[in-house]
């Protein structure tokens, strides 16, 4: 009985030498291209001539990413995000802020909830006192001066009428004091203001308070008496003549003009 059985199936494989120098594939993902097209293998060995020694084995598939109708492709290649232009803002990037600002910022908010001591000049005295007030500084605004509230603590005679309030800042040196003062018709002669400037009859009282750089206001100026005195003066001259004018009375007096 003669049997018969086939031959087993030979591993067909082919090499050839390819002519061509490897500046064919400049780049490794050109050769890879190579690669997958068949003209090429993924295992060879360089030779020493220009040439390449390339054995192709048809048993041996490409590896690669299966594509649309089951067709090998090469994986995607990743490319780097790409760069933002010199000198462009950084999206949803919070500003820096300096050390000096910070605490700036910091102190103007914690005055906000403090009480405020400034030098009063009642109608029925004749010494300034020192008296607290309410004060309402602009909020995360240091440049802005501050406002004060002088509800049912001016000794007004008639409250049912309040009085028109003048503001200034008077401007002595490196100092700077912020000045509230009023006038009625009907209100007393100051007396304490009378020391200050004989020459005129003011009807009313006045306020001053220091203003710092960092805070809205100062606690303990290191101002003299003769300073603080010659700002009120300053300020009732000045405000007392633009309101016999009827002008604008002025908003800010600097002590270089000699009263």
């Amino acid at each position: 009985m003669v049997s018969s059985s086939r031959p087993p199936t030979e591993r067909k494989s082919s090499t050839f030498r390819v002519t061509r120098s490897m500046s064919q594939y400049p780049t490794a993902i050109n050769y890879l291209k190579a690669i997958h097209a068949g003209r090429c293998s993924s295992t060879h060995r360089p030779s020493t001539s220009s040439g390449v020694v390339v054995r192709v084995t048809q048993s041996t598939p490409v590896i690669g990413h299966t594509g649309p109708n089951n067709v090998d492709t090469l994986p995607p290649i990743a490319r780097p995000p790409t760069p933002l232009p010199l000198n462009a803002p950084v999206p949803n990037q919070v500003q820096p802020v300096s050390i000096t600002r910070f605490l700036k910022l910091l102190a103007y908010n914690l005055s906000k909830h403090m009480e405020t001591k400034g030098l009063l000049y009642p109608l029925y005295s004749k010494k300034p006192i020192v008296k607290t007030f309410a004060s309402d500084p602009q909020p995360m605004d240091p440049s802005r001066l501050p406002e004060v509230t002088f509800a049912n603590l001016f000794n007004d005679d008639d409250p049912t009428d309040p009085p028109v309030i003048h503001r200034c800042l008077v401007l002595s040196g490196s100092f700077k004091f912020l000045i509230y003062g009023y006038v009625k018709e009907r209100a007393h002669i100051n007396e304490a203001l009378s020391i200050v400037r004989p020459s005129v009859l003011w009807r009313g009282e006045v306020v001053v308070f220091t203003v710092g750089c960092q805070v809205p206001f100062i606690a303990r100026t290191r101002a003299t008496r003769k300073m603080v005195k010659d700002a009120v003066a300053r300020y009732l001259s000045l405000i007392s003549e633009a309101l016999d004018n009827k002008e604008v009375p002025p908003s800010k007096i600097s002590m270089n003009i000699t009263a």
